[in-house]
């Protein structure tokens, strides 16, 4: 009866298990949706099937985020067809070859079995011996003779109670929400533990040594003098976008707030602020006035001890580096310290304890810059000296950002018209 007349009837429930995707997932989902729509089904249940249908290396990604709506899950699900499509041609080809793995013995990753004792050779793992799987730790030999082959194994990595008690509670989160899943890869990366301002800890992963073996992204991020100098004329600040009146603030911001819901991500509210006169963003206070330095690092800069390492000298010209922008002749007050950090020079002198004191008490005095406004004019000013150059950028008499250099042996004897032009 069937082969003469064809099908009787259908059941689309059937056609939907059996729905499976093939070319894109706009089309399956357009086929998708012409089968839901002839049935009464759960929207969980619909997600369920239509995420089963879905190829591996779509479906499977994007299971971790736990979408609640058959909508978010569409959404999703083009996401990361479109991150496959751009990552595909980059790793089509294994850019290093495959670990051997021994029949009987192997390691599991170091992230996802938080260990509990500060002893050496703590890599969590098994060797079968007559079909019964035992505990086997790796030997202070057996670790370095992975780090020497390039195999980046750091399980004896140690850090205080308390970060460890961290760890382990962040790493159960990650576990249980699916972000990170259980390995048994010999590949390893130490982890780096940050507090964050509320007190509670980050942690970081150190891929820097798997990092000398790939091809690295390129996503070119603005330095944070760009971001700052598109504030002009701001009056109302959150951290989530800045705006020019407080309405088209909040149209902006509520655009921002769409898509992140619309893409399940989640802001921490203790780290956010809506409709302020002023925020703190990158270590400077930004407010309608202008840019300001952020009390808390002046404090920090007034409480650092005299450097008696080359890593402490290299850390506190790091911080006021930073802010070098708001320091008159930078450059010049901070010389003798910049030539103790050359190779086998460091040794604290008078002069640099004098550099040291001058370099903070310009920090205290530093100045609020004006944010620059594109559509007037901009004045430079510049002057030069026996040992170094400077130039200040100004609208309207109000001082924008601070600029110096010291001369090299070569550019000293210059006449000061053409220290000028050299600039």
């Amino acid at each position: 009866v069937v082969k003469r007349f064809g099908v009787l009837y259908d059941d689309p429930i059937v056609e939907l298990k059996n729905l499976k995707q093939i070319g894109s997932v706009q089309t399956y989902q357009e086929a998708f949706e012409a089968l839901l729509n002839r049935v009464d089904l759960l929207e969980l249940v619909a997600m369920s099937m239509f995420m089963g249908g879905l190829k591996p290396d779509v479906g499977t990604p994007i299971r971790m985020f736990q979408a609640t709506t058959l909508s978010e899950t569409y959404g999703l699900a083009r996401m990361q067809e479109a991150t496959n499509t751009i990552l595909k041609p980059r790793y089509n080809t294994p850019l290093l070859p495959t670990p051997k793995q021994s029949t009987t013995t192997y390691v599991s990753k170091a992230v996802t079995t938080p260990v509990k004792s500060n002893s050496v050779g703590q890599s969590s793992g098994y060797v079968t011996k007559n079909g019964v799987h035992k505990p086997y730790r790796l030997t202070q030999r057996e670790l370095e003779d992975k780090r020497a082959k390039g195999q980046c194994f750091y399980c004896d990595q140690k850090h205080p109670p308390n970060q460890k008690d961290a760890i382990q509670s962040m790493v159960k989160e990650l576990m249980d929400l699916g972000v990170i899943r259980a390995s048994q890869s010999p590949f390893s990366s130490p982890i780096v533990i940050v507090k964050k301002k509320d007190g509670t800890w980050r942690m970081c992963i150190d891929y820097r040594h798997i990092n000398k073996s790939i091809v690295k992204d390129k996503f070119p991020i603005p330095v944070v003098e760009e971001l700052i100098d598109e504030l002009n004329g701001s009056v109302v600040f959150s951290k989530l976008n800045l705006s020019k009146n407080l309405e088209e603030h909040y149209d902006h911001l509520a655009q921002v707030l769409q898509v992140m819901k619309d893409n399940t991500f989640y802001a921490k509210r203790t780290q956010c602020y809506f409709a302020v006169p002023q925020v703190e963003y990158l270590g400077h206070i930004i407010l309608a006035q202008g840019l300001s330095t952020d009390p808390s690092k002046k404090e920090g800069m007034q409480k650092w001890p005299i450097p008696s390492t080359l890593k402490q000298l290299r850390g506190f010209l790091g911080l006021t580096g930073y802010y070098r922008r708001f320091i008159i002749d930078y450059a010049s007050i901070s010389q003798p310290l910049v030539v103790l950090t050359k190779k086998d020079v460091f040794k604290w002198n008078p002069l640099a304890e004098l550099a040291y004191y001058k370099l903070k008490k310009a920090m205290v005095k530093a100045l609020v810059l004006a944010l620059p406004n594109f559509e007037q004019e901009f004045v430079v000013e510049n002057d030069a000296s026996g040992k170094g150059i400077g130039a200040v950028l100004c609208q309207n008499g109000h001082p924008i950002a601070y600029w110096s250099k010291t001369l090299s042996a070569n550019t000293k004897p210059y006449q000061p018209m053409r220290k000028n032009f050299w600039q």
